[in-house]
């Protein structure tokens, strides 16, 4: 199905029709099913429906990380980071390969080995006070989802990828009555996996990623029954700490979810945040910035305040001292003691 997806996309392309190509595309992207040379050549040929250097560049990056044998994407590559690409008025680029030979996808010789979706999202998130967690991509320029269990009252992180490198992260929002909290991060992907609207109904198959590649397979138990933002999951509370703040799948391959540490007190077992949740506090806290950008992430209540560090230290939500303004020297009030 991937394959043909691909197949139907690089056609949309060529035809001219961008929307279709790229809603083909990423869906072939988001499936597991893709061995990676035609990961790598869907990718390039994702890079087409776009007029943004940035988005050519990140997708023909994944490209090569993917397929380190593609010369065309390392060409191609190459040629983006220069610089070099032609002005509207000259001829395209050369366009990317076609799909290789369907005999060595499976209808001939030996197959081509199928890898799971690249590990582009999600993240290690060390620097809080319950050990090292995992967040993933919730937006594409680079805004993190994980628990507030993960980042505790810090507002900075440091977030690990999937190469082992390390960079530093700002806690701008987290809402502790939902154990979320977003992280902003340079991170920059040219696509997100599927996510899905529907309810989590109970038995649905659940699979949970974390940041090291380790992965655990449960089901939905039920909705919960006073909200529909939270699902409770066959995942037992003595599970891994790295698995906090893990994405959960479904067996569409959609992001339905999140898991917390919020546990059942009678079975022990753990629940998910729903993914439409998740992404309504994302809109909620991008309005919050828009209308009220001078305000300051507070640690303790989560809430972004108007904070003087020089004057008025405490948050406006709280009225606890801002953890930045513990860290700022304010001149004394008063005069020296007489010695």
């Amino acid at each position: 199905m991937s394959l043909e997806d691909v197949q139907e996309g690089i056609g949309a392309v060529q035809a001219g029709d961008l929307r279709a190509a790229d809603r083909l595309l990423r869906g072939a992207l988001n499936r597991g099913d893709l061995p990676n040379e035609a990961r790598a050549v869907a990718l390039m040929w994702l890079a087409e429906t776009s007029n943004s250097t940035r988005f050519k560049i990140e997708c023909h990056e994944l490209a090569v990380e993917v397929d380190p044998h593609s010369a065309a994407a390392r060409q191609r590559l190459r040629k983006l980071r220069g610089g070099t690409l032609p002005l509207p008025d000259q001829p395209r680029p050369a366009q990317p390969p076609t799909l290789p030979n369907q005999n060595r996808m499976g209808g001939g010789g030996a197959p081509l080995s199928s890898d799971a979706v690249p590990r582009m999202w999600e993240f290690g998130v060390r620097g809080g006070p319950n050990g090292i967690g995992t967040g993933f991509l919730i937006v594409r320029d680079g805004l993190v989802a994980t628990t507030r269990f993960t980042v505790g009252s810090n507002s900075s992180v440091t977030l690990i990828d999937r190469n082992g490198g390390e960079r530093l992260g700002q806690v701008v929002r987290s809402y502790p009555a939902h154990d979320l909290a977003f992280v902003r991060s340079s991170v920059q992907v040219p696509y997100l996996r599927d996510m899905t609207p529907a309810a989590v109904r109970a038995g649905t198959p659940l699979t949970a990623d974390d940041y090291t590649a380790r992965t655990e397979v449960s089901t939905c138990r039920s909705p919960y029954r006073k909200s529909q933002n939270w699902f409770l999951t066959d995942f037992d509370d003595g599970l891994m700490d790295s698995f906090t703040g893990a994405p959960l799948i479904n067996d569409r391959n959609d992001l339905v979810g999140m898991l917390t540490r919020n546990a059942n007190r009678d079975t022990g077992t753990l629940y998910g945040l729903h993914i439409l949740f998740i992404r309504r506090k994302v809109e909620e806290f991008y309005i919050e910035v828009q209308d009220a950008p001078d305000h300051t992430y507070c640690g303790t209540c989560g809430c972004r305040s108007l904070i003087d560090l020089d004057n008025d230290p405490y948050c406006r939500i709280c009225g606890t001292v801002s953890p930045a303004a513990n860290q700022h020297r304010r001149p004394s009030q008063f005069p020296p003691y007489p010695r």
